[in-house]
């Protein structure tokens, strides 16, 4: 098993930028899990966990048409 856990840095090299908003990442962590499929073959298992603030104004709508477009 793989875990990979992520969260916003700042990074001198990449200023912000006035007239755009950057989303903070709290926390994401993926773990990764070998598996074998109902045939027997080799396969991955991941989970994807995040916790982001998209830091601006965004329509419902759009945030309700993006969640049900996420992986399950």
């Amino acid at each position: 098993m793989l875990t990979v856990i992520l969260k916003s840095v700042d990074d001198p090299r990449f200023p912000k930028l006035k007239n755009r908003v950057r989303a903070t990442c709290h926390i994401m962590a993926l773990v990764f899990k070998p598996g074998k499929d109902e045939k027997g073959n080799d396969i991955t298992h991941v989970m994807l966990c995040t916790n982001i603030d998209i830091n601006g104004f965004v329509p419902k709508w759009i945030v309700n048409i993006a969640s049900r477009s996420a992986p399950a």
